[in-house]
């Protein structure tokens, strides 16, 4: 991430450098409300910017010194007198994540978010770097790792990796089910058939709107000859949610064209089967320390 940062000092590397820095930056005076603050841009445009401030914690019984890169009042970086650093992602954003980076210039630091998350990369650029999560709302303590830094306690990514033994029990329970809502998608209107059971829905409603059924708890097996009110729901609600419908612009304006997509049908039931039976079908795994990782198929844990 190309940091958009300005005046920001790019040599603080422990808590010796930042506390020699902290001191020779001359505090903001007048009777203000920013009176004693110190700027840790210390430029004549950088000490204007009193978001980006650095400040001395003094050693107590319960914590030694420590200097402190504070953004917007959160300690971002903390470099301590034992020699760790603290990174702080209590407020996740592109800014922490710029700010961060910057202060850890020397580490040859690039902060950034992939996949939804914080990931800090360190180590040489023609090297092999190591990359290191940092869970939003979380501080994380780093120790010097020779001419780098690497964390103490490592948060690693839970990734939920596919028992595909377990997961083709599972869906074998439901294969005549499926069959059975194939068949049907091959006789009915899918226009007709949305637009039926769009309005007044008894059927909850998920993340993106889309109506699900649950299978966790069934009354009464799938039986094709005896079709009951249950599994008449849950045909239903998987053909519904199986039917896509897509604008269009024409020349007496949209027009609204409804398809009905079979390979949906197998996905939509095999995906709330996953939801459903997701300690059956899921093996929990540590991601490797030090490399990116995806926590792949938790949306799929309740």
């Amino acid at each position: 991430m190309l940091s958009q940062l300005t005046d920001m000092p790019f040599h603080l590397r422990d808590y010796a450098t930042a506390k020699k820095y902290h001191d020779r930056i001359k505090p903001i005076g007048g009777r203000g409300r920013n009176a004693g603050l110190r700027p840790i841009c210390d430029t004549k445009n950088g000490r204007k910017k009193t978001q980006y401030l650095i400040r001395e914690r003094v050693q107590t019984a319960q914590a030694p010194a420590a200097i402190e890169c504070v953004l917007y009042e959160t300690p971002v970086v903390t470099f301590v007198e034992d020699g760790t650093i603290i990174l702080d992602n209590t407020y996740s954003s592109q800014t922490t994540n710029a700010f961060m980076q910057e202060i850890l210039t020397p580490y040859r630091a690039q902060v950034a978010e992939k996949g939804g998350e914080t990931w800090v990369g360190l180590g040489d650029l023609h090297a092999y770097r190591k990359h290191w999560w940092l869970p939003s709302g979380d501080r994380v303590v780093f120790a010097p790792d020779g001419n780098s830094i690497r964390p103490v306690e490592p948060r690693l990514v839970t990734r939920w990796e596919v028992n595909r033994a377990a997961a083709r029990e599972v869906y074998g329970r439901f294969e005549s089910f499926i069959n059975h809502c194939l068949a049907l998608s091959k006789v009915i209107d899918p226009e007709s058939f949305y637009r039926n059971n769009m309005e007044y829905s008894p059927y909850y409603y998920n993340y993106n709107h889309a109506r699900v059924f649950c299978f966790g708890s069934i009354p009464e097996p799938f039986d094709p000859e005896n079709i009951t009110d249950y599994w008449a729901k849950a045909t239903t609600s998987v053909i519904f949610n199986s039917i896509e419908n897509t604008r269009n612009w024409t020349g007496a304006g949209f027009t609204t064209t409804f398809s009905l997509i079979p390979k949906k049908i197998k996905k939509n039931v095999h995906d709330s089967l996953k939801r459903e039976f997701s300690r059956e079908i899921f093996t929990p795994t540590k991601a490797e320390e030090g490399v990116f990782s995806l926590p792949i198929n938790a949306e799929f844990i309740l």
